[in-house]
């Protein structure tokens, strides 16, 4: 019995803790961990920002059936969620590339090869 309300305490004091967490969250302006900020499909891949709670993210470029089945071709981890955002946008090509920022590869067309030869 005693058992079983040390639980019930430590319970209670678990829900206060996250109760305290996500109001401090939402005092900060971040968002919850594993939240996708932006999602984007791009030819053949997709690309996602994903929230880690303390006010940075991660930017992904993932093939295949995301969240199930992927694979990962790059990621980036970001101190703000505003910079992993922008960072999304320029490796979807939406916006153009600032310093520090990785550039999307170049993919070359054939009419273009055709022309420089």
């Amino acid at each position: 019995m005693a058992k079983d309300k040390k639980l019930a305490e430590k319970i209670d004091q678990l829900k206060s803790l996250e109760h305290a967490v996500k109001k401090l969250r939402n005092e900060l302006g971040y968002s919850e961990p594993g939240e996708v900020l932006w999602k984007a499909e791009n030819w053949d891949t997709i690309v996602i920002v994903e929230a880690d709670g303390y006010g940075g993210a991660t930017v992904m470029e993932v093939d295949g059936n995301w969240p199930i089945d992927f694979l990962t071709k790059r990621e980036k981890k970001c101190e703000t969620q505003e910079e992993a955002c922008r960072l999304a946008n320029v490796w979807c090509g939406y916006e153009n590339a600032k310093d520090g920022d990785e550039e999307p590869e170049e993919k070359e067309d054939d009419d273009d090869a055709k022309s420089d030869s």
